[in-house]
């Protein structure tokens, strides 16, 4: 790259004299650094020189490192059977933000997606064999619009139950893999972890569970059954009965290090709001509070009135301590949560609580409150509106991760990261190049994104925003669109990629997405034989940098369904990733946490490396935390359109986020900042069109550019 000097002549007969001076590479690289996602990807086709640079570790590396300094807002919306990625900038007023559109993939399980990790997002994928259906997970990049489905889980049970986290020391995507048993109660089998290796194939091993438990459901859609959890420093964390040790009303939280591979249980604290249900479901989420495993949930007075939010914070896992935060949160906030029906979105880095409307509106928005001044602000989003009365699922703190996700895959050119991946060979090669890849992750790790998933007529759709930063409005931009049949199971993102399940067949097979590349992989087969009731969990191992999946299949008996066949599928590069089955000496059940359409949902949240959820041990009546560890094997609403309120997350800020389930005309995310004790709502748009449809909200998306097959391997 040159850049040219002009010399002036006193002769205006002679031409002008242009001097052209190299600019030097270093210059450039520090220049692409700053540059969007999108542009990433076409700047990887201008050379040969260009795509190995931008495809390097060094480049993704430090990009993902900048994109954590500005984390943005990730919308997902399913519409028409797909799933489209929106993100937004955070705002620091209170105008509107706009959402744009990044991906949309065509899964057929739109509720199975799971929070973004690192950019990245796992779900499902249904993927047909000789006339069998299985579902794979699959992974997908919203920075590049890419998505890879992974090699099936090593079952034969259909129920699977995935988790992608991301291990921080090796510096490796993990998903978490486990089925559910049939016969009995629901506890966790098969569990299985997949790691993703940089220039290797995505490699497989059946992990040991000794905690017998199983995922909660979180919440009921179309049918099926969701589940959640968060990752958290490679540690994996979800919501899940334990036998002997929970009540079976109320789930602890399993972890899993994706490190070690290993699980552990956290018991929640025996006092009043940590054992509450509300309208009929588990009202509480688990966010990722300042690096810390939190819970969120309404503080309920004596007469069932919400007055404020009350914070749980896990001080120290082994000792099973927590500690309590209650915010009485400004009058408004009564109008708020109870015509509204807002949803936790999660924390801020501020500390800010956002919440929001799960179903896009006409008036679609993010509410922030700030504990340390008790303000509330509404941020309107704008960009949505095709997706109106369609689900959303919003993720605060969202990160652009520049790695790619498939390296032989042409996408549609949403993101010009993609387009110029095509000027040429050198170009290609570059901003496919994991120096390029890790470095564009790394600085969109500062500063990530809301996600925003969006259920409509069997799709799943990705929106994503920037964080409100004070902005009133947001507007969401759409990502990609998955033909996901399975809208339940939508899982929390993991390091930037979702999980799905999606039908393979008569078999259901965990899908990975990236909403940020539009890229979606189906997983391999389980192992195991049978064809229902096979709970996934993706996680990441932040270590070896591996995502993993954990299954879990059930039996059922007439009561109860029991996990007893687990499974781990590591998702690398190089290798073909393939099921690990892993013994589980604990016998439990996975907590339902919601149940819509007559089917459950679980939760599950990767802290990390490690995976935790809600479990029932068996012959007992209580709850406690499965934990995995994936290595070791103030304003007044006007619309009270919105139908559910539910915890989203926390921000980067430690604020707690709340957001509607569905979307309406006026859809948005209220944030609630404990330390100021102040609600912020800001008004979320670009989803209009999917009115009236589910939504699922992720904090802390980051858009990542690796493709899925290169981290997988395949």
């Amino acid at each position: 790259m040159t850049r040219r000097k002009k010399r002036s002549c006193s002769n205006p007969k002679k031409e002008e004299v242009v001097k052209s001076e190299p600019i030097p590479f270093d210059l450039v690289i520090e220049i692409l650094l700053r540059l969007p996602a999108k542009s990433i990807a076409r700047f990887r086709y201008v050379s040969k020189l260009w795509q190995s640079t931008l495809r390097g570790p060094h480049f993704t590396e430090s990009f993902l490192t900048l994109s954590s300094s500005r984390p943005k807002i990730l919308f997902t919306c399913l519409k028409d059977g797909e799933t489209f990625f929106f993100s937004s900038p955070h705002t620091q007023d209170l105008s509107p933000i706009s959402a744009n559109i990044h991906m949309s993939f065509p899964v057929n399980c739109p509720s199975n997606i799971c929070r973004p990790v690192h950019g990245w997002v796992c779900g499902s994928h249904q993927r047909t064999t000789k006339g069998t259906t299985v579902t794979v997970p699959l992974i997908c990049n919203p920075s590049t619009g890419e998505s890879l489905a992974l090699c099936k889980v090593k079952t034969r049970r259909k129920g699977v139950i995935s988790f992608l986290g991301f291990d921080p020391i090796d510096k490796k995507f993990k998903v978490l893999c486990m089925t559910r048993a049939y016969v009995g109660r629901a506890d966790s089998e098969e569990h299985q972890v997949l790691t993703l290796e940089t220039g290797k194939k995505p490699s497989r091993k059946m992990i040991e569970c000794d905690i017998l438990h199983y995922p909660t459901v979180v919440e009921h859609t179309n049918g099926f059954s969701q589940y959640d959890g968060v990752c958290i420093n490679g540690v994996l964390y979800y919501l899940a009965i334990v036998h002997g040790v929970s009540d079976h009303r109320y789930p602890d939280v399993v972890c899993f290090e994706f490190r070690s591979d290993k699980f552990n249980y956290i018991k929640k604290v025996a006092g009043p709001g940590m054992e509450m249900y509300l309208r009929g479901q588990l009202d509480s989420t688990l966010v990722n509070y300042k690096g810390k495993l939190a819970k969120l949930q309404p503080n309920m007075s004596n007469n069932g009135v919400c007055t404020g939010i009350q914070l749980w914070v896990l001080e120290d896992a082994e000792k099973h301590e927590w500690s309590s935060h209650i915010y009485v949160l400004p009058p408004p906030w009564r109008n708020v949560y109870e015509e509204t029906k807002l949803c936790f979105v999660g924390t801020t880095r501020k500390g800010e609580i956002v919440l929001s409307p799960n179903t896009i509106s006409n008036f679609f928005y993010l509410l922030y409150y700030n504990p340390e001044r008790n303000t509330i602000t509404i941020v309107k989003i704008k960009g949505l509106e095709t997706f109106k009365s369609h689900k959303a699922y919003t993720f605060v703190d969202h990160l652009e991760d520049v790695k790619l996700v498939s390296s032989f895959q042409d996408h549609d050119c949403l993101l010009s990261l993609a387009r110029f991946r095509c000027v040429s060979k050198l170009c290609g090669s570059t901003l496919t190049n994991q120096d390029f890849t890790e470095s564009f992750y790394t600085i969109y790790s500062s500063r990530p994104k809301l996600l925003f998933t969006v259920l409509k007529d069997r799709k799943t759709f990705f929106f994503s925003s920037s964080n409100p930063q004070g902005a009133s409005r947001l507007a969401v931009k759409i990502h990609m669109s998955f033909p996901i049949n399975r809208p339940y199971e939508n899982f929390r993102p993991v390091c930037g990629l979702k999980q799905h399940t999606s039908k393979r067949g008569t078999i259901n097979v965990p899908l990975i997405c990236n909403p940020s590349t539009g890229e979606t992989l189906a997983l391999p087969n389980l192992n195991t034989k049978r064809k229902r009731g096979v709970t996934s969990y993706l996680g990441y191992d932040p270590i070896d940098k591996q995502f993993k999946v954990l299954c879990m299949s059930h039996t059922r008996n007439r009561r109860y369904f029991r996990s007893d066949e687990v499974e781990v599928l590591t998702l690398g590069t190089g290798t073909h990733p393939s099921w690990r089955m892993i013994p589980c000496n604990i016998p439990h059940e996975l907590v339902v946490v919601d149940r819509t359409s007559n089917h459950s949902a679980y939760d599950g949240i990767c802290v990390n490396g490690v995976l935790y959820y809600l479990k029932m041990p068996k012959h007992t009546n209580g709850r406690v935390i499965s934990i995995f560890g994936l290595r070791l094997q103030a304003s007044s609403l006007e619309d009270n359109s919105c139908k559910k309120e539910i915890y989203v997350g926390t921000s980067d800020t430690g604020e707690i986020v709340l957001s509607h389930d569905i979307i309406t005309d006026h859809f948005y995310l209220s944030y609630y900042n404990p330390e100021s004790n102040t609600l912020t709502r800001v008004r979320i748009q670009g989803m209009e069109a999917f009115k009236e449809r589910k939504v699922y909200i992720f904090l802390d998306h980051v858009e990542d550019l690796r493709q899925v097959a290169r981290i997988i391997g395949s």
